[in-house]
């Protein structure tokens, strides 16, 4: 039986740990969006909702995975259902649409396969090393 503290550590770990990979990676829109502490969310949000979904999705699933290949598989297809599913969660968290800026987005379902891929890689990233420091 998994402990549930231990299983909220590993959501909170990845959310974290997304969070620090979305700053890094958007820097220049998360320093020139940020007022202060109180409103970090609401102004930077947006700017890194999609690395600390991912990594909160896949910290929760990978605590509750077990050491093996199915384990493994498992916190994969947790990535990319959690990659596919983030334009819903976008916007019902800021009440706007999600969009993405990129040129070859016109290609239909070309989104999708970009955000899955993510959480794919998401996935594989945080099960290697960050779930095994959690251990």
């Amino acid at each position: 039986m998994r402990d549930i503290s231990n299983i909220l550590a590993g959501a909170a770990a990845g959310a974290a740990s997304g969070a620090v990979v979305g700053c890094a990676v958007a820097w220049e829109a998360v320093s020139r969006s940020y007022t202060g502490p109180a409103a970090f969310w609401t102004n930077c949000g947006p700017h890194i909702f999609v690395p600390v979904w991912l990594g909160a999705a896949v910290g929760l699933v990978s605590k509750l995975a077990d050491d093996s290949f199915f384990g493994m598989a498992v916190v994969a297809f947790a990535g990319i259902c959690a990659g596919l599913l983030v334009p819903t969660v976008y916007q019902y968290m800021f009440y706007r649409p999600f969009t993405m800026s990129v040129a070859f987005m016109g290609i239909p379902y070309a989104r999708e396969i970009v955000l899955g891929g993510a959480g794919a890689i998401a996935a594989f990233f945080w099960y290697f090393s960050g779930n095994k420091l959690l251990s």
